[in-house]
């Protein structure tokens, strides 16, 4: 459904400015006229959804509020009237207003949030529609949230682990533009108007230093270039799929991310199997949620095998899945319990994760510093070793 920027009068005669979902500007006169608001002037907004405006922590936010209204009684469209209207923001706001709309208009619940496919992923609208048919909405709406929430401070770890690296790295490269660009040009033109022998290695850095201020276009064009690459990435599978081949396999990282993308894999499994999907619609679901194109490789191939009659564990043991899951899921097929087996490994992993990233910055700090210190202080050697072959030149 297409977006609108409005411009409408209260009936007070105020102006009201916002966005608002319609087929047409007829039907957003309509909507508008049903809350006694007079249209004005509406346009198609550039955007076909808020989905940039939407974080994450709305998504939770809403997951987690709904389900206590609805586990305390409360009709669906009547709850989601209560958090349109105790909402602050606005665009989520009028992401609430086009589902009450649409679930007054006799829609299911699923099929309103399949309407902005952007903000509401497939897992989502597959464990809701779930939940719908088996009455068990609240729970399914709660273990959303949890699920969603317990990814996102993972993330959040992930982040807060780069930022430090990142800032070093960053320093780095400042201190690499001083020496070339400022130090090194000054103290050699010093060298030879005094006219004394210039040492190899300061000449060295001296013709690069040059060099690099002679083609200082080669910067922006790379940062314009490595743009252009994400982008290309993010387009095309073939590529996509080569960048999560090589992220899965980065030295040191290589666990992290591994067990990183299992545990979003565990996590969802047992949230679709948990709001009552089944085994085949659940593996279809996570091949699109699980963020990596060749896990969602390994993925497909367990859905065909499971398809042609194998049982998960086998299916997955044929696929190449790390052995302590499929000791865990062999236990949920035995036991009959294996939404809950998948959370065990989820939370396993989301654990484990946790602790590699702590060692790993453990080691990387100290060994940043070392690096920097040596970088530096050979920096700071060169220029002296000049100086002191200066003053014994002119003894």
């Amino acid at each position: 459904m297409p977006l609108y920027n409005y411009v409408a009068i209260t009936p007070e005669g105020q102006k009201r400015k916002g966005w608002d979902y319609a087929v047409d500007v007829a039907d957003l006169e309509a909507r508008l006229s049903r809350e006694g608001l007079l249209l004005l002037r509406a346009s198609r907004s550039r955007f076909k959804e808020l989905s940039a405006r939407i974080k994450r922590r709305d998504i939770i936010t809403f997951a987690h509020d709904l389900s206590r209204a609805l586990d305390a009684g409360v009709p669906l469209a009547t709850a989601l009237e209560t958090l349109e209207e105790g909402w602050g923001g606005k665009q989520f706001t009028m992401v609430l207003r086009d589902l009450r709309r649409r679930i007054e208009a006799g829609d299911s619940f699923a099929k309103a949030l399949s309407a902005h496919p952007k903000i509401f992923s497939n897992y989502m609208v597959g464990a809701v529609k779930a939940g719908e048919t088996s009455g068990n909405l609240p729970y399914v709406l709660m273990n959303i949230a949890q699920t969603l929430e317990r990814i996102e401070e993972l993330e959040s770890t992930v982040k807060h682990a780069l930022i430090y690296p990142s800032f070093v790295l960053a320093a780095l490269f400042v201190v690499i533009g001083i020496y070339l660009f400022f130090v090194v040009p000054r103290f050699v033109e010093a060298l030879k108007s005094a006219e004394f022998p210039i040492p190899s290695y300061m000449q060295f850095a001296y013709d690069l230093s040059i060099a690099l201020r002679a083609r200082w276009y080669i910067f922006p064009a790379g940062i314009l270039l490595l743009f252009v690459l994400v982008i290309l990435v993010k387009k095309n599978p073939k590529a996509k799929l080569l960048k999560d081949k090589i992220v899965l396999r980065l030295p040191l990282l290589k666990r992290v991310t591994v067990k990183y993308y299992f545990a979003r894999f565990a996590s969802f499994m047992g949230l679709l199997l948990n709001a009552g999907l089944d085994m085949i619609r659940s593996l279809s679901v996570m091949q699109e949620v699980v963020g990596n194109s060749e896990i969602a490789q390994r993925i497909s191939k367990v859905q065909y095998y499971v398809e042609s009659g194998e049982t998960l564990s086998d299916a997955m043991t044929e696929v190449g899945f790390d052995p302590l899951t499929l000791r865990m899921i062999k236990t949920g097929e035995m036991t009959g319990n294996l939404a809950e087996e998948f959370q065990k490994v989820a939370e396993f992993f989301y654990n484990d994760v946790d602790r590699l990233l702590k060692k790993l910055l453990a080691i990387f700090e100290p060994l940043v510093i070392i690096f920097i210190g040596i970088f530096v202080g050979g920096i700071v050697a060169s220029l002296f070793s000049s100086l002191y072959n200066v003053l014994g030149k002119i003894h």
